[in-house]
């Protein structure tokens, strides 16, 4: 009888220092878990200073946003003669009427800037020619603007960070006597240039 009452005596106190370890450990645990976790960092962003005063161009090339809708500057329209060979611009969108309409602004070559014209280019075809289509028109200029591309950047199209657009006639201003076509060079990510292209091997 004695013995076994010792035995239940030894087996309540096994369980009682069991519940007390494990308690410990919990706490330790806890404790620990407390020391390493860390509250995060508040997360805090700059606002970009936007300028109302300022048209939104093809790249951001003036510090604010760049406007999406423009995609690559000076590219798939026909030529306005607002710009010369060795031109640097920002493009953007003004509101005519209702309506919108790019348009092509001249700017100092040094500073940020959308795009830089390397070549303008007159196409073959008299007064009175048929116009060929968009597709050959389109084709024709890429392969006469790519074959300037290189002497003037000083490195091969393939290997270059910037991309090349065109200005080319259209069906309705062909019949009005335009042949002029545009070369000019952007960053491939749309990203403002700076400086002038001309012989920078970009």
């Amino acid at each position: 009888m004695a013995s076994t009452v010792r035995r239940w005596i030894g087996l309540a106190s096994l369980t009682v220092l069991t519940a007390l370890v494990a308690a410990g450990c919990a706490s330790d645990d806890a404790t620990e878990a407390a020391a390493t976790t860390t509250t995060p960092a508040s997360i805090t962003s700059t606002p970009v200073a936007f300028n109302p005063a300022l048209p939104r161009t093809a790249t951001g090339a003036n510090g604010n946003p760049r406007d999406e809708r423009i995609g690559p500057p000076a590219n798939n329209r026909p030529f306005d003669g607002s710009l010369a060979e060795g031109s640097c611009f920002n493009e953007f969108l003004e509101a005519r009427g209702e309506a919108l309409a790019h348009r092509l602004q001249a700017a100092d070559c040094a500073p940020q800037h959308d795009g830089e014209v390397y070549a303008v280019l007159l196409m073959e075809g008299p007064p009175g020619a048929a116009f060929p289509g968009e597709s050959m028109i389109a084709t024709l200029a890429a392969g006469r603007c790519l074959a300037r591309f290189e002497s003037f950047v000083g490195m091969e199209y393939a290997t270059s960070s910037l991309r090349m657009a065109t200005m080319r006639p259209t069906g309705t201003t062909w019949a009005t006597g335009d042949r002029i076509v545009v070369c000019s060079l952007y960053d491939e990510d749309l990203l403002p240039l700076v400086g002038s292209a001309r012989s920078s091997a970009r």
